[in-house]
C-alpha cells in the first residue's frame, strides 16, 4: 500500500471504529518503515476529528466514539515504539498532564502525551481521575513548565479552571 492509501485506511478504520483494520494499518506502516507520525497526524488523528464532527452533529453516539478511540489507541500502542525520537534528545520543557478528578476518559490525553514526548518534552502523566492537589504537588516536585489537564465530560470541565488557578498560585 502507498502512504496515501495507508492514510485513507487509517481514517476509515477510526471512523468505522474497526480496531482490526487500525492494527492492520499500523503493522503495514511498521513493515514499510514509514514514519508513524505521518500516518498518525494525517490518518488516525484526522479520523478522530471526523468522529468528533459526527458526534457533534449527533450522527454518532458516545459508544461509537469510544469504539473509534479504542481503534486509534490500539494502532497508537503499536506505532509508538517506532516513532523517531531524534527531537526528544533536546529537552524542551517539563509537562505534568492528567485527566481531572471525576473523569476517566484519556484517549485524547494519551495522544497528546505521545506527541509531547516525540517533540522533546519530559512528560509526567498522572493518569485519570486526578485531584487538583496532585497536579499542583507534581508540578512543584518536577518544576513543571506546563500543567495540562484533560476532561471530556462537561461536569468535570470546571475542574480545569480550578487546576490552572491553583498551579499558577503555586509557581513563582
Amino acid at each position: 500500500m502507498s502512504k496515501d492509501e495507508l492514510i485513507k485506511a487509517a481514517i476509515q478504520a477510526v471512523v468505522k471504529g474497526d480496531d482490526e483494520a487500525a492494527v492492520e494499518v499500523a503493522n503495514k506502516v511498521i513493515a514499510e518503515g514509514l514514519n508513524p507520525m505521518d500516518i498518525i497526524g494525517e490518518g488516525f488523528a484526522k479520523g478522530m476529528i471526523k468522529v468528533g464532527d459526527l458526534f457533534a452533529k449527533e450522527d454518532y453516539a458516545l459508544p461509537e466514539v469510544l469504539l473509534s478511540a479504542d481503534a486509534m489507541q490500539q494502532a497508537m500502542d503499536l506505532l509508538d515504539p517506532h516513532i523517531p525520537r531524534e527531537d526528544a534528545k533536546k529537552k524542551r520543557g517539563v509537562v505534568v498532564i492528567g485527566t481531572v478528578q471525576g473523569d476517566i476518559h484519556e484517549i485524547g490525553k494519551r495522544i497528546v502525551v505521545t506527541m509531547l514526548e516525540v517533540y522533546g518534552f519530559e512528560v509526567h502523566d498522572l493518569g485519570c481521575d486526578v485531584p487538583i492537589e496532585k497536579f499542583i504537588e507534581k508540578a512543584k516536585e518536577v518544576k513543571a513548565d506546563i500543567v495540562a489537564t484533560s476532561a471530556l465530560m462537561t461536569t468535570t470541565m470546571m475542574r480545569q479552571k480550578k487546576t490552572g488557578g491553583g498551579a499558577q498560585r503555586g509557581r513563582h
